[in-house]
């Protein structure tokens, strides 16, 4: 889907709960306009590790009226224990990424210029590969998916916080 307006429109992704014994893998994907990230920037988003849990919990209400699309997909301990057994944990990440991408693009009207994931690798290139490895169409937006990513993009930084609650 293009992206016919000229909006510009940028995604980030996150995940949390990358350990099956803690509880599930949480991967958040948020999608914001140029006015959601100047909101964001007011409202002075970081990533969820160096804010409060009180303010987390503020922002997880702001950021969701401000995000023009929010996407969750949880996988439970059980499900990651079975799917370890046939991939490793980060190709279970980037599967999971891939099919939140795909359902994107089905679901949003104004496809995103970017969308920035923070990756489990230190190569950049690796787990963008990845992810486009288990997409059954071509993705065409441009992905940077980097390591520590929640502390570098407000989009991620976003996602990072809008799941906190959802790890659980």
């Amino acid at each position: 889907m293009l992206n016919k307006s000229k909006k510009v429109i940028t995604c980030g992704i996150d995940e949390a709960g990358r350990g099956p014994v803690i509880g599930p893998m949480v991967i958040a994907c948020c999608c914001f306009d140029e006015d959601g990230i100047a909101k964001l920037k007011e409202l002075n988003v970081k990533d969820s590790k160096q804010i409060t849990p009180k303010k987390r919990e503020f922002l997880e209400e702001k950021i969701k009226k401000i995000t023009l699309k929010y996407i969750i997909k949880k996988i439970s301990p059980v499900e990651i224990d079975e799917t370890r057994k046939i991939i490793s944990l980060n190709d279970i990440e980037a599967k999971e990424i891939s099919e939140m991408l795909l359902e994107l693009n089905k679901t949003t009207e104004i496809m995103p210029s970017v969308i920035y994931i923070d990756s489990p690798e230190n190569i950049q290139e690796n787990f963008t590969k990845k992810i486009l490895k288990f997409s059954p169409t071509k993705i065409s937006v441009n992905i940077i998916s980097e390591h520590f990513a929640d502390s570098k993009y407000i989009e991620v930084s976003a996602a990072s916080i809008s799941f906190r609650y959802e790890n659980s």
